[in-house]
Protein backbone atom coordinates (compact mmCIF):
# COMPACT_ATOMS: atom_id res chain seq x y z
CA UNK A 1 0.00 0.00 0.00
CA UNK A 2 1.58 3.35 -1.02
CA UNK A 3 0.75 6.54 0.99
CA UNK A 4 0.80 9.74 -0.48
CA UNK A 5 2.32 12.47 1.52
CA UNK A 6 0.44 16.27 0.84
CA UNK A 7 2.58 19.15 1.67
CA UNK A 8 1.97 21.18 4.78
CA UNK A 9 0.09 23.90 5.13
CA UNK A 10 2.31 27.30 5.96
CA UNK A 11 0.64 28.81 9.44
CA UNK A 12 0.69 32.51 9.80
CA UNK A 13 1.17 33.59 13.27
CA UNK A 14 -0.10 36.59 13.82
CA UNK A 15 1.42 39.28 16.87
CA UNK A 16 0.00 41.71 19.06
CA UNK A 17 -1.80 42.57 22.49
CA UNK A 18 -5.03 41.04 24.14
CA UNK A 19 -6.84 44.06 25.79
CA UNK A 20 -8.64 46.83 25.33
CA UNK A 21 -7.11 49.33 23.44
CA UNK A 22 -8.96 52.38 23.50
CA UNK A 23 -9.91 52.61 26.49
CA UNK A 24 -7.31 54.24 28.91
CA UNK A 25 -6.69 52.75 32.70
CA UNK A 26 -8.66 56.18 34.15
CA UNK A 27 -12.06 55.36 31.82
CA UNK A 28 -11.28 51.76 32.85
CA UNK A 29 -11.18 52.49 36.68
CA UNK A 30 -14.19 55.21 36.32
CA UNK A 31 -16.77 51.63 35.19
CA UNK A 32 -14.73 49.68 37.76
CA UNK A 33 -15.44 52.24 40.64
CA UNK A 34 -19.04 52.74 39.25
CA UNK A 35 -18.92 56.16 38.54
CA UNK A 36 -22.47 57.63 37.14
CA UNK A 37 -21.46 59.51 34.62
CA UNK A 38 -19.13 56.36 33.08
CA UNK A 39 -21.54 54.00 33.86
CA UNK A 40 -24.43 55.95 32.31
CA UNK A 41 -22.66 56.21 28.95
CA UNK A 42 -21.82 52.76 28.57
CA UNK A 43 -25.77 52.03 29.27
CA UNK A 44 -26.65 54.17 26.60
CA UNK A 45 -24.19 52.48 24.29
CA UNK A 46 -24.97 49.15 25.23
CA UNK A 47 -28.97 49.79 24.39
CA UNK A 48 -28.64 51.38 21.58
CA UNK A 49 -26.58 48.58 20.19
CA UNK A 50 -29.00 46.38 21.43
CA UNK A 51 -31.51 47.85 19.24
CA UNK A 52 -29.41 48.04 16.19
CA UNK A 53 -28.46 51.77 16.54
CA UNK A 54 -25.18 52.46 15.88
CA UNK A 55 -25.41 55.94 15.10
CA UNK A 56 -27.77 58.95 15.91
CA UNK A 57 -28.70 62.92 13.40
CA UNK A 58 -29.70 64.75 16.36
CA UNK A 59 -31.91 66.95 14.10
CA UNK A 60 -33.47 63.92 12.48
CA UNK A 61 -34.35 62.81 16.19
CA UNK A 62 -35.88 65.94 17.28
CA UNK A 63 -38.05 65.54 14.40
CA UNK A 64 -38.90 62.12 14.67
CA UNK A 65 -39.93 62.97 18.28
CA UNK A 66 -41.95 66.19 16.96
CA UNK A 67 -43.55 64.49 14.23
CA UNK A 68 -44.89 61.20 15.82
CA UNK A 69 -43.69 60.78 19.40
CA UNK A 70 -45.24 57.27 19.41
CA UNK A 71 -43.27 55.87 16.49
CA UNK A 72 -39.77 57.55 18.07
CA UNK A 73 -40.67 55.94 21.72
CA UNK A 74 -41.11 52.56 19.50
CA UNK A 75 -37.78 53.08 18.08
CA UNK A 76 -35.54 54.42 20.90
CA UNK A 77 -37.48 53.42 23.89
CA UNK A 78 -38.04 55.44 27.04
CA UNK A 79 -34.64 54.57 28.21
CA UNK A 80 -32.87 56.13 25.29
CA UNK A 81 -35.30 58.52 25.14
CA UNK A 82 -34.65 59.63 28.62
CA UNK A 83 -30.45 59.49 27.96
CA UNK A 84 -30.91 61.51 24.99
CA UNK A 85 -33.07 64.41 26.33
CA UNK A 86 -32.92 64.43 30.33
CA UNK A 87 -36.38 64.12 30.63
CA UNK A 88 -38.68 61.42 31.30
CA UNK A 89 -40.84 59.36 28.08
CA UNK A 90 -43.84 60.38 29.19
CA UNK A 91 -43.02 64.10 30.43
CA UNK A 92 -42.19 65.05 26.88
CA UNK A 93 -45.80 63.19 25.33
CA UNK A 94 -47.37 65.35 27.45
CA UNK A 95 -45.65 68.97 26.57
CA UNK A 96 -44.76 67.99 23.09
CA UNK A 97 -46.62 70.89 21.36
CA UNK A 98 -45.21 73.34 23.88
CA UNK A 99 -42.39 74.75 21.02
CA UNK A 100 -40.47 76.25 24.64
CA UNK A 101 -40.24 73.44 26.03
CA UNK A 102 -39.39 71.12 22.70
CA UNK A 103 -36.91 73.82 21.99
CA UNK A 104 -35.20 73.12 25.11
CA UNK A 105 -35.00 68.90 24.24
CA UNK A 106 -33.33 70.16 21.19
CA UNK A 107 -30.80 71.71 22.63
CA UNK A 108 -30.03 68.55 25.27
CA UNK A 109 -29.58 65.90 22.57
CA UNK A 110 -27.35 68.33 21.29
CA UNK A 111 -25.52 68.65 24.63
CA UNK A 112 -25.67 65.01 25.22
CA UNK A 113 -24.30 63.84 22.13
CA UNK A 114 -21.73 66.49 21.46
CA UNK A 115 -20.63 65.10 24.83
CA UNK A 116 -20.30 61.92 23.34
CA UNK A 117 -18.44 63.14 21.02
CA UNK A 118 -15.84 65.38 23.22
CA UNK A 119 -15.33 61.95 25.10
CA UNK A 120 -14.67 60.31 21.78
CA UNK A 121 -17.29 57.51 21.92
CA UNK A 122 -18.93 58.84 18.92
CA UNK A 123 -17.18 60.37 15.54
CA UNK A 124 -17.87 63.52 13.54
CA UNK A 125 -21.08 61.63 12.35
CA UNK A 126 -22.50 60.83 15.36
CA UNK A 127 -21.47 56.97 14.91
CA UNK A 128 -20.08 54.77 17.63
CA UNK A 129 -16.83 54.53 17.78
CA UNK A 130 -13.99 51.75 18.85
CA UNK A 131 -14.06 53.15 22.03
CA UNK A 132 -17.52 53.09 22.76
CA UNK A 133 -17.68 49.57 21.88
CA UNK A 134 -15.04 48.91 24.33
CA UNK A 135 -16.37 50.68 26.94
CA UNK A 136 -19.51 48.53 26.33
CA UNK A 137 -18.20 45.18 26.65
CA UNK A 138 -16.41 46.44 30.09
CA UNK A 139 -19.11 47.43 31.33
CA UNK A 140 -20.41 44.16 30.57
CA UNK A 141 -17.81 42.33 31.52
CA UNK A 142 -17.96 43.99 34.96
CA UNK A 143 -21.64 43.65 35.40
CA UNK A 144 -20.99 39.64 34.60
CA UNK A 145 -18.27 39.29 37.77
CA UNK A 146 -20.51 41.42 39.96
CA UNK A 147 -23.34 38.91 39.56
CA UNK A 148 -21.19 35.96 39.80
CA UNK A 149 -20.47 37.28 43.73
CA UNK A 150 -22.33 35.02 46.12
CA UNK A 151 -24.70 36.50 48.17
CA UNK A 152 -27.23 35.66 50.45
CA UNK A 153 -30.74 37.48 50.93
CA UNK A 154 -29.03 40.00 53.03
CA UNK A 155 -25.20 40.70 52.43
CA UNK A 156 -22.64 38.06 51.73
CA UNK A 157 -22.95 34.68 52.02
CA UNK A 158 -20.92 32.20 54.20
CA UNK A 159 -20.31 28.48 54.15
CA UNK A 160 -21.58 26.55 57.36
CA UNK A 161 -18.88 24.64 57.77
CA UNK A 162 -15.33 26.15 59.36
CA UNK A 163 -12.32 27.06 57.02
CA UNK A 164 -8.37 27.51 58.28
CA UNK A 165 -8.35 30.31 55.79
CA UNK A 166 -11.84 31.80 56.65
CA UNK A 167 -12.42 35.14 58.33
CA UNK A 168 -12.65 34.85 62.43
CA UNK A 169 -16.06 34.16 63.57
CA UNK A 170 -16.21 33.10 66.75
CA UNK A 171 -14.58 31.78 70.57
CA UNK A 172 -14.61 28.12 71.18
CA UNK A 173 -11.65 26.02 73.77
CA UNK A 174 -9.23 24.54 72.61
CA UNK A 175 -9.14 21.06 71.57
CA UNK A 176 -6.42 18.60 69.88
CA UNK A 177 -5.79 19.68 66.03
CA UNK A 178 -6.35 23.05 66.63
CA UNK A 179 -3.66 25.33 65.28
CA UNK A 180 -1.53 27.63 67.26
CA UNK A 181 -1.74 30.52 64.38
CA UNK A 182 -5.95 30.70 65.77
CA UNK A 183 -4.90 30.97 69.09
CA UNK A 184 -7.39 33.86 70.84
CA UNK A 185 -5.04 35.05 73.43
CA UNK A 186 -7.21 38.16 75.03
CA UNK A 187 -9.17 35.49 75.86
CA UNK A 188 -7.40 32.83 76.93
CA UNK A 189 -5.53 35.22 79.32
CA UNK A 190 -8.64 36.62 80.34
CA UNK A 191 -10.27 33.04 81.35
CA UNK A 192 -7.19 32.15 83.03
CA UNK A 193 -7.44 35.10 85.08
CA UNK A 194 -10.58 34.17 86.39
CA UNK A 195 -9.44 30.96 87.41
CA UNK A 196 -7.09 32.82 89.44
CA UNK A 197 -4.15 30.67 87.25
CA UNK A 198 -0.34 31.54 87.52
CA UNK A 199 0.28 29.87 84.62
CA UNK A 200 -1.57 29.15 81.88
CA UNK A 201 -2.71 25.49 81.51
CA UNK A 202 -4.09 23.77 78.35
CA UNK A 203 -8.23 24.17 79.98
CA UNK A 204 -7.19 28.02 79.63
CA UNK A 205 -6.20 28.15 75.68
CA UNK A 206 -9.21 29.58 73.54
CA UNK A 207 -9.06 29.20 69.57
CA UNK A 208 -10.46 31.35 67.13
CA UNK A 209 -13.14 29.81 64.83
CA UNK A 210 -12.68 30.80 61.45
CA UNK A 211 -15.82 31.05 58.86
CA UNK A 212 -15.31 30.62 54.77
CA UNK A 213 -17.07 33.10 51.68
CA UNK A 214 -18.73 32.21 49.28
CA UNK A 215 -15.79 31.09 46.54
CA UNK A 216 -16.43 32.00 42.71
CA UNK A 217 -13.28 30.90 40.15
CA UNK A 218 -13.73 32.53 37.07
CA UNK A 219 -11.73 31.27 34.12
CA UNK A 220 -11.39 33.42 31.11
CA UNK A 221 -10.71 31.42 27.80
CA UNK A 222 -9.22 33.42 24.50
CA UNK A 223 -8.26 31.42 21.37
Amino acid sequence: MECEATPREEIEEATGKLGFKELDDGLMHSVIDNDKKTVDQADFIKESINKGIGAFTPDLLFEQLVDNYSTAKNIYGPSLIRQLTGYDDSYIEKNVGIPEFMADVKKKIHQNLDQLKKDGLVDKNYEFTEKAAELAALSCFVEEIENLVPKGTIGKKYHNKTSHYGVKNDIKTYKKGDRYKDLAMKSTVKAAIRRGHRKLTKGDLRIFTRQSKGRVHVIIAMD
